[in-house]
């Protein structure tokens, strides 16, 4: 009789859990990774280009504090077609400034849905000590040689997309 019952009591836990995930589902509280029209994510180390507008740019990262401090200070070049994508943990309101930065920049701030919220476009190395950004949260900043931004068309709400 409790073997009976017990099998009784596990065909309905597992009818009524079946039926609580099948409904998540189905009404995308919980994403399907069968049937998901989103690509799959993508582990921020492993960027080695961006897409904006069609264009598909080389990226060094900035993942870490240490990283993210030093930026391009000391570089004197990026090749054409090539930037550094700054990468923070939490978004946030991100500025910077050009102390050691040996050529002129565009800077473009990104929000968390990965497009284009903002950018300062030739931003000149003897503008130190001024900072330059956004009082609105960014969770990326790509920093590119200047013209970049305009060469390419780049425009508020642009989308990017993180390349492997």
């Amino acid at each position: 009789m409790i073997k009976k019952i017990l099998k009784i009591f596990l065909k309905t836990l597992i009818l009524f859990f079946g039926g609580v995930a099948i409904f998540l589902f189905v009404n995308g509280t919980i994403p399907n990774p069968f049937f998901s029209k989103k690509p799959i994510a993508i582990v921020m180390s492993e960027v080695k280009q961006v897409e904006i507008e069609g264009a598909v740019f080389d990226v060094d990262l900035a993942i870490n504090e240490e990283s993210r401090v030093h930026g391009l200070s000391g570089r004197g070049y990026l090749g054409v077609n090539h930037g550094i994508l700054f990468v923070f943990d939490t978004p946030a309101a991100h500025f910077f400034w050009m102390k050691g930065v040996k050529m002129p920049l565009d800077i473009i701030w990104i929000d968390e849905k990965k497009q284009i919220m903002d950018m300062v476009e030739d931003v000149k190395p003897d503008s130190y000590p001024v900072q330059f950004g956004t009082n609105e949260d960014s969770l990326y900043v790509l920093e590119f040689p200047a013209g970049t931004a305009k060469k390419y068309n780049f425009a508020f709400k642009s989308d990017v997309v993180f390349l492997k």
